[in-house]
Order: structure tokens, then C-alpha cells, then sequence
């Protein structure tokens, strides 16, 4: 599949966010606890407690405060993921690469940066050590790879959660499963929600006005944006799943064909087929 791409140097991206607030960021300071009091949201942390107007959860995926908040009944499915930035020899830097694993349901991928270096890592749906998996997978497909960094992490495949709004809290990004449940991607949808819990924010403030009915329309702006996103996620994710556990990889470039799968992932369209696909994976699953 042909596309274009930009690819983001992460960490050197993160601290450009973080620049202008650079002074106001609590290091080594977790969140243990939320309650929600009538005049102001309490915050209890390792360093002590904050009183605050308004919340914005933007943890990633550790859904036990939106738990607490009653936002979710349970955390959603995740995907376990190992990998890091290697030197390597023998790949092409124009191409993204994907190997499907049918035993562990998840893949390998491989994403150049230039001509010796990439960002290389597996993600599994039930696989619990991703780390040893990565690195029988790269001597498999004969990767001639080094690593010089390392990340792990979780991410949720499961879509939005049922509610991303309540009195005093928004919440965005990842923590509110707004990822294209696909293929992992969050960052594009997590500036976006961001943006608007901003924007909602600042209103809630000048307004002085905190309470769910006010902070209600956050939602209903994200869902207008970028829900369609979020449904072709969950189809992709789906079709992917059952391609690859019943064997059949190269009928995911088939039904849809590979115009329509990259609209799917960049432009959230599901085309009517894969729709009609959707349906009978599901069907399958359930037998």
C-alpha cells in the first residue's frame, strides 16, 4: 500500500510540547486518587494534595481513576507492545514493513528513519512477552538489527470509552481510548481531543461553570471530528484480527481492496464491503 507519511522523532516532539509549560510540570509526581467536591476536584498525589477547578485526564492507558470516576465498568483490551531504535543494514528506507504472527495475533514492525536506523517493535494482543517474541522474530525474518534504545508499553484497542466527560473532568487522548483501534495510532487523535478539552476548558472557566451538562458538548465536538475514525478502528481491527488468526492476511488487501484500507486508516471511510466483511467475522467469532 502506497502512502505518505510523516514520521515523528518522539521524544524530541514531546519536549517541544512541553517547552512552554516547562516550569509548571510536576516530576515524580503520581496521581493515587480524584474526588470530586462541590466547589473543586481534589487530587491526591505521592507529594501531597492539589485543589483544582476543572480536571484533564490525559494519563494513557491506566484506566483506574476513570474507574473510580464511574466513566468505564471495565478497562479496555489492550495491546502489549516491545521495541526500540535500531541500527540496521539490510532495509529499505523508503518502506514500511509488517510481519503478521497468526500463533502470538500480532505483528512486527519495522518503521526506517534513515538509511541505518529504525524504529522496530512487536505488539501482541495476548502475547505476554513481547520483548523475547521481538527478538526471535527479527532472527526469523533475518533482520540484521542492534538495538540502541529500548520502550515498552500498553495501548487500548477497545475504542472511546462509554463516557469522556463529568462534573470538573474531561478526559483525552489515549485515556479516553481515543486510538485507531487498528493499528495502535493515537498521537494524531490525542492533540486533537486535547485541543478541544483546551478549548472546552477555557469556556468552562470564564463561565465559571464546571458541571457535566456544560462540559458535555467536549464530547459531542470529538465524536462530530473524528468518530468516524474511531468506528473504521474497531472494523479494521476486527477484519485484522480474524486475517490473521484464520490465516488469510493477503484477503485483508482483497476485501477491502488496498485503496479503500488506506482510506479506512488515514480518512476513517469504511466502505460498504468491508462493512459486510465486518459482519461475518463477527458471526464467525461468536460460532
Amino acid at each position: 500500500v502506497k502512502v505518505n507519511f510523516l514520521e515523528l522523532d518522539r521524544t524530541k516532539f514531546e519536549q517541544f510540547l512541553a517547552e512552554p509549560i516547562k516550569k509548571r510540570i510536576k516530576l515524580d509526581t503520581n496521581c493515587k486518587n480524584i474526588r470530586i467536591k462541590k466547589d473543586y476536584a481534589e487530587i491526591t498525589t505521592n507529594k501531597g494534595t492539589i485543589k483544582s477547578k476543572l480536571i484533564i485526564l490525559a494519563n494513557g492507558a491506566n484506566y483506574q481513576l476513570q474507574k473510580k470516576l464511574g466513566l468505564i465498568k471495565k478497562a479496555p483490551d489492550l495491546i502489549v507492545g516491545y521495541g526500540g531504535i535500531y541500527k540496521t543494514n539490510n532495509i529499505n528506507k523508503d518502506k514500511f514493513y509488517y510481519f503478521f504472527e497468526k500463533n502470538k495475533c500480532g505483528y512486527l514492525w519495522i518503521f526506517p528513519k534513515s538509511k541505518n536506523l529504525a524504529n522496530i517493535g512487536f505488539g501482541s494482543f495476548k502475547d505476554k512477552a513481547p520483548k523475547k517474541t521481538l527478538n526471535k522474530l527479527l532472527k526469523k525474518y533475518n533482520i540484521d538489527a542492534k538495538q540502541i534504545s529500548e520502550y515498552a508499553g500498553t495501548v487500548s484497542i477497545s475504542g472511546p470509552i462509554k463516557k469522556t466527560y463529568s462534573n470538573r473532568v474531561l478526559v483525552c487522548g489515549t485515556a479516553a481510548g481515543l486510538v485507531y483501534a487498528g493499528t495502535g495510532e493515537g498521537i494524531q487523535f490525542a492533540l486533537e481531543s486535547g485541543k478541544i478539552a483546551s478549548d472546552i476548558a477555557k469556556k468552562a472557566v470564564s463561565q465559571n461553570n464546571f458541571s457535566k451538562n456544560f462540559l458535555k458538548r467536549y464530547e459531542s465536538i470529538w465524536k462530530k471530528a473524528f468518530s468516524s475514525s474511531m468506528q473504521a478502528g474497531i472494523i479494521f481491527r476486527d477484519i485484522l484480527y480474524f486475517a490473521v488468526r484464520k490465516n488469510i492476511i493477503r484477503l485483508l488487501f482483497k476485501i477491502p481492496t488496498e485503496k479503500e484500507l488506506k482510506s479506512m486508516v488515514l480518512e476513517g471511510k469504511t466502505p460498504l464491503k468491508a462493512k459486510i466483511f465486518w459482519n461475518i467475522t463477527k458471526l464467525f467469532s461468536a460460532r
